[in-house]
Formats: C-alpha cells, structure tokens, sequence
C-alpha cells in the first residue's frame, strides 16, 4: 500500500512500514509489560484490559489510514497497531496464567500460537483476494478495523 499510494520506492515502502510497525511494538512490549505488573497489583484483571484497550483504540486509525491516504495516518496506523500488539504480547502469557489451569498452560500457549498463525495467513490471503477483486484500499481498511474492533472486544 505504502508503495503504490505514496509512490515509494518497494525498499523504502518496506523499511518504512517494518521500521513503524515493529518500533512501536518493541516500546509496546516494555510498556504494556510495565504498566500491567504495576496495575495488576491492584487489578487482577489489567493484564487483559491493557491490550483490549490499546487494540479497540487503534480500529480508529485503519479507517483513517483507508479513507485519508495521506502518509500520516498510515504512520499513525502503524505505530498503533505496533504499540498494540507490544501491549499483547507482554501480556499473553501472563493472561493465560489468569484463565488457564497450570497442567494445560503450555497446550493453551500451543493452540494460541497455532491460531494466531492460522489467522493471520488467512488475513493475508483474504486481503490479496480483496485486492485481485479490485476492492478499494479505503474498504478493504475499514473492514481491516473492524476486525481490529472484534479482537479486541473479545478480548475485553
């Protein structure tokens, strides 16, 4: 998208999204980690409402990124989703350890792993059918968002 919307070159596209999306979640994973042991102190349930809150506020920013195309709301839509996913991965673990019996924590961490990575190759492959059927950017991102919206209310 960076690319073919901004004319960027692919080298330039790539770092820039990489560069966005995984800077932010490295501060996401130090923050999200911090702020839930401290807030986990006196709230046993912060641990899952840190990430659900950081993923339900970033659904706003792939409709901007979608109806806007101006740089910056792709930016800003990549730094959120990074600091979101930062915040639920220092606290995916953690969150298991909430809900799950200790003999089926690692069978839990195990099914976690093997559907986030189903889905996420789903959601690749279905937003490249999107593209090859010629359905707009701005459509195909706020679809995008409310998926992000779902998540995270699931989560919640």
């Amino acid at each position: 998208m960076l690319r073919e919307q901004f004319n960027l070159a692919q080298g330039t596209a790539g770092f820039s999204a990489l560069g966005c999306l995984y800077g932010a979640q490295l501060v996401g994973l130090l923050v999200g980690g911090y702020a839930s042991d401290r807030w986990s102190q006196r709230n046993p349930r912060a641990r899952i409402i840190i990430p659900a809150v950081a993923i339900l506020l970033t659904a706003p920013a792939f409709w901007l990124t979608g109806w806007f195309p101006l740089m910056i709301f792709t930016l800003l839509s990549l730094l959120l989703w990074g600091l979101a996913l930062g915040f639920l991965g220092s606290n995916t673990m953690p969150i298991v350890c909430l809900v799950v019996d200790a003999r089926y924590r690692a069978t839990a961490i195990g099914l976690l792993n093997c559907i986030t990575a189903i889905c996420g190759g789903l959601a690749i492959y279905g937003v490249g059918a999107l593209r090859d059927a010629h359905i707009a950017t701005h459509l195909i991102m706020t679809f995008a968002g409310v998926g992000v919206i779902l998540c995270g209310s699931f989560l919640w």
